[in-house]
């Protein structure tokens, strides 16, 4: 499902009812929704054009349909993204589809494609282009973790609303 037939249909990616431009995710935290980078008008509901916003959805779902699992943690400096599955075949799957989505997204982040990206991910996009962002996706024995981190405190905030993750305190 693409963004604009989402949007024209309700969030399809997210169960909402046909006819409604708002999805599920307004009432969802990240640890039982979406675990990772969602932007501004997912964690408000609101179904948008998006290329990085979308495949971070659909691989989401295709990693829940395998049976994985996914765990946002905060860190310090940003926030790691747990994907886990439990049987060989399940991790060696969940670790292909998030090496996919990562081209995909560094493809978009960069330039390099067409995509379509929403303001939030824009914003990221310039933070990882001026090198205040870093992603790193890296395969563990049980799934994939991802890091999402930077120095600057402004994008680690960013980080933080974008992942669902309280601001630690100073």
């Amino acid at each position: 499902m693409t963004a604009s037939s989402a949007k024209s249909s309700g969030c399809g990616a997210h169960g909402a009812s046909a006819g409604y431009d708002h999805c599920g995710m307004k009432t969802t935290s990240a640890s039982t929704a979406v675990a990772g980078l969602r932007c501004t008008e997912h964690q408000n509901g609101v179904a948008h054009e998006c290329a990085a916003c979308e495949d971070w959805l659909e691989m989401d779902k295709d990693a829940r349909a395998i049976g994985a699992r996914s765990q946002v943690v905060a860190l310090k400096n940003g926030a790691m993204i747990v994907f886990t599955a439990d049987t060989p075949a399940q991790v060696k799957q969940l670790q292909a589809m998030v090496a996919k989505r990562n081209e995909r997204m560094t493809a978009a982040y960069s330039g390099a494609s067409d995509a379509k990206l929403c303001e939030d991910c824009k914003q990221i996009r310039g933070a990882i282009a001026s090198g205040k962002l870093n992603r790193e996706v890296v395969n563990v024995e049980r799934g994939v973790m991802a890091l999402v981190t930077s120095n600057d405190h402004a994008v680690v905030q960013r980080i933080r609303n974008m992942t669902g993750q309280p601001i630690a305190m100073r």
